[in-house]
């Protein structure tokens, strides 16, 4: 599996402040214990900020002294701090934030997984709470319309095959990507891939259920096809082939809720394929027992109830294969708005313009727009006069004119003036 493209950050804003070192003390090291002899988590943490064996030696004190922490190196030259401490008394981002209160700073990093299988707001929570328990990760955030979850994490602590097993005892599945400029490409692959398997379970389901439904519910209501019924077949022959039926639609396209409700349910966070794993395969499990082993139940209650988890089974792969549509038609069109952005803005600096990547320009970078451009950004109209096409934005199909104090949206089109804004 190839590795999720990663940005390395800082957990402190800003750079470490440079500090005069005195002559470093005599080796205070505090020795690490074998974390297999006294049950703690040994872990090593990249140090940025020290620029001598006494910044070394603060780091290792700040450490020691935190609660939960039995033992801790400090290598200067490697700037590395190799850390045991006992995890139910303390977490990584503990040790994070005391090393960032100290003056100095963790290596941190930023990795964004494309994740195979949410449905709703409760997958999306399975999906963070396996990332954030996982020793190392400091955030995680998971965006559900895209199928996205960033995590911000420390390098060497965790890595991103700790992140894919952890998605995939959820329950879910990691997407690989190459590089950050193949991702939207993979994840739209990705999708149409997961719009047809869902389709596919759909009509598949579909093509079982009717007949169990059909049959059972005539046999039962409608007097006439259960005489019919009797005529050519007997009850228990019509609960055999029923159970034919329904197993296909069980463990062929219901199988999806398993893979996915199980996982859910071993790690204490049931979602709605829980809920439907445990309801079907209720109700198809007591069928089976009446229509083999009637004897065990009690006189009167043998009825069997296929077509209840057939129809379940298949009304809710309907559901998730019409939320895949909706869910693949806004991800385009989102897409088709972010393509309207423009890539570089002509910023005024000293009176002069300079073209500058849109995402360096920042709050009061006043900027100016030529006839035809992309506007590049938010912002509001300082001088000039334009009409503006607005189309792609907000649906308006005649240009709008701006003029000095009115606000501007970031992707419009400028059509004949030129103009100057302050972004904001």
């Amino acid at each position: 599996m190839s590795e999720p493209t990663t940005q390395g950050s800082a957990v402190s804003d800003g750079e470490a402040p440079e500090r005069a070192c005195p002559v470093p003390p005599p080796d205070t090291e505090t020795d690490v214990p074998d974390p297999e002899d006294e049950g703690a988590t040994r872990m090593t943490l990249p140090v940025e900020g020290m620029s001598c064996a006494s910044c070394a030696s603060s780091v290792e004190e700040v450490l020691a002294n935190t609660d939960g922490v039995a033992g801790v190196s400090v290598n200067f030259a490697t700037e590395w701090a190799d850390v045991s401490f006992d995890p139910a008394r303390v977490q990584v981002r503990d040790l994070v934030q005391a090393i960032a209160d100290s003056g100095y700073e963790v290596r941190t990093a930023d990795t964004t997984l494309t994740v195979q299988g949410m449905s709703c707001a409760s997958c999306a929570t399975s999906v963070e709470s396996a990332l954030t328990a996982l020793d190392g990760v400091l955030n995680v955030s998971v965006n559900i319309a895209t199928d996205r979850a960033t995590v911000h994490y420390v390098p060497g602590a965790v890595d991103s095959a700790d992140f894919t097993t952890a998605v995939r005892s959820a329950g879910y599945d990691v997407v690989d990507t190459e590089d950050a400029s193949s991702r939207t490409d993979v994840e739209r692959e990705a999708r149409e891939e997961e719009t047809h398997s869902m389709k596919r379970r759909f009509f598949w389901a579909l093509g079982f259920a009717l007949p169990v439904f059909v049959l059972e519910m005539g046999f039962l209501h409608v007097p006439a096809m259960e005489a019919w019924i009797t005529e050519q077949v007997s009850t228990q022959t019509l609960y055999h082939v029923l159970f034919g039926l329904t197993s296909v639609v069980q463990f062929g396209p219901g199988l999806y809720f398993y893979k996915h409700g199980w996982p859910a349910l071993k790690s204490g966070r049931p979602d709605m394929n829980t809920l439907v794993m445990i309801g079907t395969s209720a109700a198809y499990g007591y069928s089976v027992v009446a229509t083999f082993l009637p004897s065990i139940l009690p006189a009167g209650t043998v009825p069997v109830y296929y077509e209840a988890a057939a129809t379940i089974v298949t009304l809710i792969l309907a559901g998730n294969y019409m939320e895949a549509l909706a869910k693949g038609r806004a991800s385009d069109a989102i897409r088709t708005l972010l393509n309207l952005q423009a890539t570089t803005a002509r910023v005024l600096r000293d009176g002069e313009a300079v073209e500058v990547d849109v995402r360096d320009v920042v709050p009061g970078d006043v900027i100016r727009v030529r006839p035809g451009e992309k506007v590049p950004v938010d912002g509001e109209v300082l001088d000039g006069d334009s009409y503006l096409d607005e189309s792609m934005v907000t649906g308006e199909p005649e240009p709008v004119r701006k003029t000095e104090g009115d606000e501007v949206v970031g992707g419009t089109i400028n059509e004949t003036g030129s103009f100057t804004v302050r972004a904001t």
